[in-house]
């Protein structure tokens, strides 16, 4: 998996891209990494780009990743658009929007378009 995050602090706003195969270990440190970055603030918005990703993971490794995200205070409020075109990453992303989004904080995109109008920036320089 390749990753790049950029944290926008002026803007409240953070762009995560993800390219290459994809495991349950790394999103988990990926989380971690994010959640550890002083310049990282639990109500920013946030993209993550998975257009190019694709998945090395089983369900219920997923659904515990999910469960364990639930549980951590990290993730606060934070309104993330999660953007992806595999078949199998997009199922994976909405398992986690019901379990960790039950008050609408993460919605599951196959355009940018519709990612930019539900976080109200536009992206598509950043990614």
């Amino acid at each position: 998996m390749e990753s790049k995050t950029e944290i926008y602090k002026d803007l409240g706003f953070v762009v995560d891209k993800i390219e290459g195969e994809v495991t349950v270990e790394e999103l988990r440190e990926k989380f971690i990494s994010l959640f550890g970055n002083p310049d990282y603030d639990d109500s920013m918005r946030g993209l993550c780009d998975m257009r190019k990703a694709t998945s090395r993971m089983n369900r219920s490794d997923f659904q515990q990743l999910a469960d364990d995200v639930n549980e951590s205070t990290e993730f606060g409020k934070a309104r993330w658009a999660i953007l992806t075109e595999d078949p199998i990453l997009t199922a994976f992303a909405q398992i986690f929007q019901k379990r960790v989004g039950d008050d609408g904080n993460i919605q599951v995109f196959c355009t940018l378009e519709a990612a930019e109008e539900y976080i109200g920036i536009s992206a598509g320089e950043m990614l």
